[in-house]
């Protein structure tokens, strides 16, 4: 029987690798010698990743090059060009469909998920998160697209979509791809008016989460200007969080049988 090529060798402890101790186990070039054994014959692999890694500098930068820059590289065709370009709206969904079923304590978890979602993606969107009454997720998901910087807010797609999942609360989320988490005038003013709109229809907006080149950022931190207009449900959201949880731990804490009242 003949021996096993190097490149296909190499390849097979690449998966054995992956599947055995998870992505983290694999450097960098490993991870791209990984992807790039499904895109390209084998024995241009290791050569491909040395290239990409020279050019972009991190694994995240080429998973977010245009097209074009993709094909500057020269390593890749149509075929893989098109596949990669596609991988961070995969990796959007993957984390979105995920989020069903989870709880958003506080800010925190909230600018976190949506920074998973929408960091580095090429094109403006709104999301939007449904919660349970007890702040589960039910949907999350994208709501509208944008050109750059310039999303539109659709409060009728936003109801429509919490009456759908039978959700009193939301939490929306926008990017800005080519500047930072700080929100703008329009943003501000978009927010305040979805407020009102959305109340009248008895739908709370608990945040509005702007993702940046610089991170997360939640509207209820955002303390430049007069933003006592933009009534956000933020605060009782967060504390109402805190009280089930204390609760919880306390019963958690007590002898079985024994009277919440001291």
């Amino acid at each position: 029987m003949a021996s096993e090529k190097p490149s296909a060798a190499r390849a097979g402890f690449l998966r054995n690798r992956y599947a055995e101790k998870g992505l983290d186990a694999l450097t960098k070039k490993e991870q791209l010698e990984l992807l790039f054994g499904y895109l390209m014959p084998k024995d241009k692999a290791s050569a491909s990743a040395d290239d990409v890694l020279e050019k972009f500098g991190t694994v995240s930068a080429f998973l977010h090059a245009s097209p074009a820059e993709l094909k500057s590289v020269g390593c890749f065709n149509d075929q893989a060009t098109l596949l990669v370009s596609l991988l961070p709206y995969i990796h959007c969904l993957a984390v979105s469909s995920n989020a069903v079923g989870t709880v958003i304590s506080n800010r925190v978890d909230a600018c976190g998920l949506f920074h998973q979602m929408l960091a580095g993606l090429p094109d403006e969107r709104l999301m939007c998160c449904c919660l349970s009454k007890s702040y589960k997720v039910k949907y999350c998901g994208t709501v509208s697209f944008g050109e750059t910087d310039a999303v539109r807010f659709k409060s009728e797609a936003l109801i429509e979509l919490a009456e759908k999942y039978r959700s009193k609360a939301v939490i929306i989320a926008h990017n800005h791809t080519l500047s930072t988490s700080v929100p703008s005038v329009e943003d501000i003013e978009s927010t305040k008016t979805l407020c009102r709109k959305l109340a009248r229809s008895g739908i709370l907006l608990l945040d509005h989460i702007v993702v940046g080149l610089d991170g997360a950022r939640s509207l209820i931190d955002y303390e430049s200007g007069d933003y006592s207009e933009l009534i956000l449900g933020g605060s009782a959201w967060e504390d109402r969080v805190r009280r089930k949880e204390k609760r919880s731990q306390q019963a958690k804490t007590k002898p079985d049988g024994s009277s919440d009242r001291e």
